[in-house]
């Protein structure tokens, strides 16, 4: 029944969304925005996680077509050192876990010869490859009574309490799942490509600010090392996991070599307001209407899914 329960809910969020972004695109929001962004000499960092390749081809396609030039990550780092300009559109493509579904975007990549990121949380990418929250979700049941309704308070906890919660479940039944994370020789075959590079989601994919200063620097070193063993390049950028980060991360990423870190604020990136290592992304829903998506992918969307939260009282919701 609880499963039941958050399905309906999700596909009633899902639906209202898709109201929405299609609303706001009728209505000549997201084509206003379009225009704006191009015009503002800023840095539209749009991130998926397992998207099928037909939505990500035809994300790409409206980008595209829309006027945006895609950038590669070296380039958004030589914008952040004020050493190049953005050019008029600029658009930086990411995907967040690594997830093994990105293997069949290669041939939409290839194509339209767009650079990627891929941010890997290195704990997956290694056996058994199955991320822990999806294991999480799967076996809720197993979990203490204050997550079974809501796993993603598990993110809540301190480090070490998360780990000893969902580890046993992992344990025990990672065996369960095919596997979802990239294999390390599937890491170094697209590492082969002039258009993949690589970047750090972690090790474990925790809530950084729950983690003790030795967590902290160990999820930022190893995950690293651990890339940069794999593939022979340097990792430069991090992507922090579920989006959390309360000011400590910066002297580590600094003390490790990176030179960017990025979140999912739902806005374009400008250097002359941005600190480089709190860069906004945009962010697709691998589920999301494609109205909706095209909403999210210029900034139109969270100003307004916001109005309609704070307009609830009055009977509407959103996503």
């Amino acid at each position: 029944m609880t499963d039941f329960i958050a399905d309906s809910r999700r596909l009633a969020r899902l639906s209202l969304g898709g109201i929405l972004g299609f609303s706001l695109v009728r209505l000549g929001v997201a084509e206003r925005a379009r225009r704006g962004v191009l015009a503002s000499g800023c840095v539209s960092c749009v991130s998926f996680h397992d998207p099928r390749p037909l939505l990500f081809e035809r994300c790409i396609r409206w980008l595209r077509d829309g006027g945006f030039t895609f950038i590669s990550e070296d380039q958004v780092i030589a914008i952040s050192k004020g050493q190049a300009d953005a050019a008029p559109g600029a658009v930086w493509i990411s995907f967040d876990d690594g997830w093994r579904g990105n293997l069949s975007l290669v041939p939409v990549i290839e194509r339209y010869e767009v650079p990627v990121t891929i941010f890997l949380t290195t704990e997956a990418v290694e056996p058994p490859g199955v991320f822990w929250w999806t294991c999480a979700y799967g076996h809720r049941s197993e979990l203490p009574d204050p997550f079974r309704r809501s796993v993603l308070r598990i993110w809540d906890l301190p480090e070490t309490e998360r780990r000893e919660i969902v580890e046993p479940v992992l344990r025990r039944h990672r065996s369960d799942y095919a596997r979802q994370a990239l294999t390390i020789e599937e890491v170094q075959t697209l590492a082969r490509s002039p258009l993949v590079s690589f970047g750090s989601h972690t090790v474990g994919h925790p809530s950084l600010p729950r983690c003790d200063a030795g967590q902290l620097e160990d999820e930022l070193r190893v995950s690293k090392k651990s890339i940069e063993g794999w593939t022979g390049r340097p990792v430069k950028v991090l992507a922090y996991p579920k989006n959390e980060f309360d000011g400590r991360e910066k002297g580590a990423l600094l003390r490790n070599g990176y030179e960017l870190a990025v979140t999912v604020e739902e806005r374009a990136y400008c250097r002359a307001e941005d600190d480089a290592y709190y860069v906004p992304r945009l962010v697709v829903g691998d589920d999301s209407f494609f109205s909706t998506n095209i909403c999210k992918m210029v900034g139109a969307w969270r100003p307004y899914v916001d109005w309609v939260r704070r307009s609830r009282g009055c009977g509407a919701s959103g996503q």
